[in-house]
């Protein structure tokens, strides 16, 4: 009695020590490390933020299609933490830590039977190479759903094997329930089902025959699972082949012209897959050292000796589940390119902790048979794998805190700028707001911004949208980027404009952004060389343009400023076309793009609002005639509809707008004779070109 009491005692000890480093580990530092979102992060906390909105999505469709139980815990820890990257990375640790329990039961259900020495210390122990795991600290801190994956095959697997132990209908149910919730975390826990079928099969193998005491379980636990999944059954059935897009879209046997190649990708991928437990890891910087294996040397050996052990022992139904787990919750890391082989294999953590377990704990069983009387090889051994497990942890704190968290890469990866600048977008008033060098869509900007619908991103370095005067302010926030020149243009355009606030990273003394505001009121003060009087079916005007040659380093270029102006809200999404052509007719050169880049589509216009888009075309120097014209217009894709050019009593008159003849074989332009014509839509030189 005191014995078993004693036993249990330290137990619980160990097991609260356990808990607490690894507790420890995966909080640490936490605000700080990581030090942002990143992109598939900030997805999380922009879904949050619109669940905690009144959104109920069964299944995301954004971002390549997501799963949604992670984003609702995000909303849960939203409410207690406010929005932000923190939030997400909590929300993850938050599930790290609740698999070092859950894995822990797993583990001890499996070796409930297996001699003392496993049935007592072997949950413990697993759980123990848990918590110093540089792989799960390092997802269970990265703030994304692949994290749910470790819990809910713990807790299904754990059950599984509780109901094949006991024969208790709840274990069963429990295992149902988590098994139906996988459905809801990641793509990979879909593989589940599949396992556990097999262990039915397994456990069902050594009776010979089917009975009730084997289709009961299976049933309760099927009904369970198919219960708890049926809103997404409902939605896949509603939105065919939606819950699977991603799966082909990264599945590596698609890739390649032929089988061979198909065959080749493959098998390359599943070296990958099996190389990265101890040789070569992930080359994803933001998640890993790059090259890293999951687990360090000297796990390496008790992992490798628990797999040889668990390969000997496979005749039992358990140990051939266990081997299972590892191989069919690996095959994602196997057919799957384009991502972390560790994020798509880890489904098999917990059985890794358990396998490392075995080759931990089964040495000393076998040295006890061959040593009886040896009293002082029990606590001796005892050492030894407090050793490796603790050596193998400050070799994890070493990796993750001091080598990646101390790589100045980080702040790129996870966004930090990004955030900073939605960060000044959320307290920017309402108004016009314009955001050059970064998408206003991207996740990070949305999360930190509030989702604010009404920020318009554009290219500073060729255009820059002009509010007309109006009675609201306007703002400009600027992330500088090479070549750049909102700056020069806003100052030339808004004189009465001012600086409201610039951030400059004091690391490396770049601008992290500035901003530009411009009172109520102000007219943008524009100074086109040509003036203008096209018209594009009522929907878009051109108020000028400038025209200038010059030397590039390949040959001569022609930069074409345009002064675009809305004449109402423009609903449709138009490309915009800069023709060069001879005046007999030929097409010199072209540009074909949606303004501004494609930054700034029409469709986003309102009305009133000017766009100055400088438009550049590369000239062959060798090819180049002394004059040629320039044609501007619009068209839709893909039927090449082309905006008519209305004349002032609204009739079409051209389908684009001749704007000057320029002189190609010399810098200078011919200034006597601006020209301003429509040609027929069905003109020879510009009708073979949309």
């Amino acid at each position: 009695m005191w014995k078993r009491v004693s036993f249990w005692w330290q137990t619980g000890v160990l097991l609260l020590l356990i808990f607490g480093i690894g507790v420890w580990l995966r909080v640490y530092q936490l605000p700080q490390l990581p030090p942002g979102d990143g992109y598939d992060p900030a997805y999380y906390g922009v879904d949050a933020l619109e669940i905690l909105g009144g959104a109920r999505p069964i299944y995301l469709t954004t971002n390549f299609g997501r799963e949604a139980l992670f984003s609702y815990l995000v909303a849960l820890v939203y409410l207690v933490t406010g929005p932000g990257a923190f939030g997400i990375h909590l929300t993850a640790v938050l599930i790290g830590i609740l698999t070092l329990p859950a894995t822990y039961l797993a583990a001890r259900e499996f070796f409930r039977d297996e001699p003392e020495l496993l049935a007592q210390w072997g949950g413990v122990v697993a759980v123990a190479a848990l918590a110093v795991s540089y792989w799960h600290l390092n997802w269970s801190r990265a703030g994304v759903r692949a994290v749910l994956v470790p819990l809910g095959a713990a807790l299904s697997l754990g059950f599984f094997w509780r109901g094949q132990r006991t024969g208790n209908r709840w274990a069963y149910v429990w295992c149902g329930f988590f098994l139906g919730v996988g459905f809801y975390t990641y793509q990979v826990a879909r593989l589940l089902p599949v396992l556990l079928v097999l262990g039915f099969v397994i456990y069902w193998l050594p009776r010979r025959r089917w009975s009730w005491a084997v289709l009961q379980p299976l049933m309760v636990v099927g009904l369970t699972a198919v219960f708890i999944t049926l809103p997404l059954i409902l939605y896949s059935l509603n939105n065919p082949g939606a819950l699977n897009e991603r799966v082909w879209q990264v599945a590596v046997f698609t890739n390649g012209s032929g089988w061979g190649e198909r065959l080749q990708a493959t098998w390359a991928q599943v070296q990958r897959a099996l190389l990265m437990f101890s040789v070569v890891g992930d080359d994803d910087p933001m998640y890993t050292i790059v090259g890293r294996p999951v687990l360090d040397w000297l796990i390496s050996i008790p992992f490798y000796l628990g797999l040889i052990v668990s390969l000997w022992r496979w005749r039992r139904p358990k140990w051939l589940l266990l081997l299972l787990w590892l191989g069919i919750m690996l095959l994602p890391a196997m057919i799957a390119d384009s991502a972390a082989e560790a994020k798509r294999a880890i489904g098999t953590l917990p059985a890794v902790m358990i396998v490392i377990a075995v080759g931990l704990l089964w040495p000393l069983h076998w040295l006890q048979q061959a040593m009886p009387r040896r009293l002082w090889l029990r606590p001796a051994w005892a050492g030894l794998v407090a050793a490796v497990l603790l050596i193998s942890g400050g070799i994890t704190f070493r990796d993750y805190f001091v080598v990646w968290g101390q790589d100045p890469g980080l702040a790129a990866h996870f966004n930090v700028q990004r955030a900073a600048v939605g960060q000044y977008l959320a307290q920017t008033p309402s108004g016009h707001v314009y955001l050059s060098g970064m998408d206003p869509a991207h996740p990070t900007i949305q999360l930190n911004a509030g989702l604010r619908p009404d920020v318009v991103g554009y290219d500073g370095r060729r255009c820059v949208p002009l509010p007309e005067a109006a009675d609201v302010p306007t703002t400009y926030v600027v992330a500088p980027d090479t070549g750049d020149q909102s700056v020069i243009w806003l100052e030339d355009i808004f004189p009465q404009g001012r600086l409201l606030d610039e951030v400059v990273d004091p690391e490396n003394g770049r601008f992290v952004y500035y901003a530009y505001g411009v009172e109520p009121g102000a007219s943008p003060q524009l100074r086109p060389q040509h003036l203008t009087e096209v018209n594009w079916d009522n929907q878009i005007g051109l108020l000028g343009y400038d025209l200038a040659v010059m030397e590039g380093e390949n040959g001569r270029l022609l930069t074409i400023t345009l002064y675009y102006q809305a004449l109402t809200d423009v609903a449709g999404d138009y490309t915009a076309f800069v023709h060069i052509l001879t005046p007999a007719g030929p097409l010199l050169a072209q540009s074909d793009s949606k303004p501004c880049g494609g930054t700034l589509p029409t469709n986003r216009w309102q009305a009133g609002e000017v766009v100055r888009d400088v438009v550049v075309i590369p000239l062959d120097n060798d090819q180049l005639p002394h004059l040629a014209d320039v044609s501007v217009g619009f068209y839709s894709w893909p039927d090449l509809q082309r905006l008519p050019v209305l004349n002032q009593a609204q009739q079409p008159v051209a389908d684009h707008a001749l704007l000057q003849m320029v002189v190609l074989d010399d810098t200078e332009m011919v200034d006597d004779r601006i020209l301003l014509s429509y040609n027929q839509p069905n003109a020879q030189q510009d009708n073979r070109h949309p």
